[in-house]
């Protein structure tokens, strides 16, 4: 009986440690798997980080660039809208660190208000009723792979210039259109310099005011040729000025050319 205890308790104290050895595997590889789960996330949270980060400084680069093109060029009043939508959609921009790359083209956004959730592009995220759009799809890759981890996604983010493009155009194209009438309405008492410089003055005074109470700047030039009639060749140039983009201060032209004649005396149009 004695030797049968034995047996029994260390068969007994065979299977406790048996147990305790499997309960310590089963806490093992539960933490073992705890590990890789939070070592994944953490991973997974550097990869999106990182593509925000990236995909905000694509979408300032391309506003950049948008800036540069439009600072360094004037504007046809008749064709700056597709003139600038198609400069727009020529604008690209690749960002890399560590293993995420973000790719970004740019198309022309739309005409209106709308919120967008890339707020590191701030204050030019989104875009405005009346400010120049532009729609910028980001395309992201990356891997960390030692984790097993990977991001490949496509996005499609709103962000704006504070340029009044519509309206600055509009401005131009109204002021031709206005001047041409205005000349066209008016009888000159000769044509010369001295004579025509107050009527054109005074011609340019509607457009101006306009283009000033859009807060554009406004100038004309012109040149008088006398022949079979007294025609006046313009220029209109509408400006908007002291821009805040996100390379600093710029300015944006549009200028249109148009021309006109006198209008001749009664006594001159019978003969």
């Amino acid at each position: 009986m004695v030797r049968r205890l034995g047996v029994a308790a260390s068969s007994a104290s065979a299977l406790i440690f048996a147990a305790l050895l499997l309960s310590n595997l089963v806490v093992f590889a539960a933490s073992q798997g705890r590990e890789t789960l939070y070592s994944q996330s953490d991973a997974g949270d550097s990869l999106r980080v990182n593509s925000i980060a990236l995909m905000g400084a694509a979408a300032t680069n391309v506003l950049i660039e948008a800036q540069a093109s439009l600072a360094s060029r004037v504007l046809s009043c008749s064709t700056a809208s597709q003139d600038v939508s198609n400069m727009i959609g020529r604008l690209s921009d690749v960002q890399r660190s560590g293993p995420v790359t973000v790719t970004a083209t740019a198309t022309a956004g739309a005409n209106a208000a709308a919120d967008d959730n890339l707020s590191i592009a701030a204050p030019f995220n989104g875009s405005l009723s009346g400010d120049l759009g532009v729609s910028v799809r980001m395309s992201v890759s990356g891997n960390s792979t030692g984790a097993g981890v990977s991001i490949h996604k496509t996005e499609v983010h709103l962000v704006h210039l504070p340029v009044r493009l519509l309206l600055l155009a509009g401005d131009c194209v109204d002021a031709v259109a206005y001047l041409s009438s205005a000349i066209s309405t008016t009888i000159a008492s000769n044509c010369t310099s001295a004579a025509v410089a107050p009527l054109i003055d005074r011609a340019s005074r509607v457009p101006a005011s306009t283009a000033a109470a859009d807060g554009f700047i406004f100038s004309l030039g012109y040149a008088v040729s006398a022949g079979a009639s007294c025609v006046v060749s313009f220029d209109v140039q509408v400006q908007q000025a002291g821009i805040q983009g996100p390379a600093g201060t710029f300015s944006v032209r549009a200028q249109e050319g148009g021309s006109a004649s006198f209008a001749q005396p009664a006594s001159q149009q019978h003969r």
